[in-house]
């Protein structure tokens, strides 16, 4: 009698490190799914800073070119101003010397 008792115990500790075993085993891939979770989202988050930083590159560049097209265009009009004034003074020198000096003339 005392033998059945004793395959008894032994029987139920051998349940209790099964059990024990299968709850490891649970928790350890319960861990293994949030770390794969986590890597997930780390993606995700990854790839979205990556759409914001070429978002903004392209913002940038495109403001570039909007500052580089201003300034190119206040060279020209710089430019046709020169070119104005260039030809009001040749067209002064290229006055007779009395036309052109008449009124500057505190002598006569």
């Amino acid at each position: 009698p005392g033998s059945g008792d004793s395959a008894e115990r032994e029987e139920e500790a051998r349940r209790r490190e099964e059990e024990a075993m299968l709850e490891e085993q649970k928790r350890m891939k319960d861990q293994m799914n949030q770390e794969e979770e986590m890597l997930k989202e780390q993606k995700e988050v990854q790839q979205i800073q990556d759409q914001i930083l070429q978002e903004l590159e392209a913002k940038e560049r495109e403001e570039e070119e909007e500052r580089l097209a201003v300034q190119r265009e206040e060279a020209k009009r710089l430019a046709r101003k020169g070119v104005e004034l260039l030809a009001a003074a040749l067209r002064f020198n290229s006055l007779d010397e009395d036309e052109g000096f008449d009124a500057f003339d505190q002598d006569g």
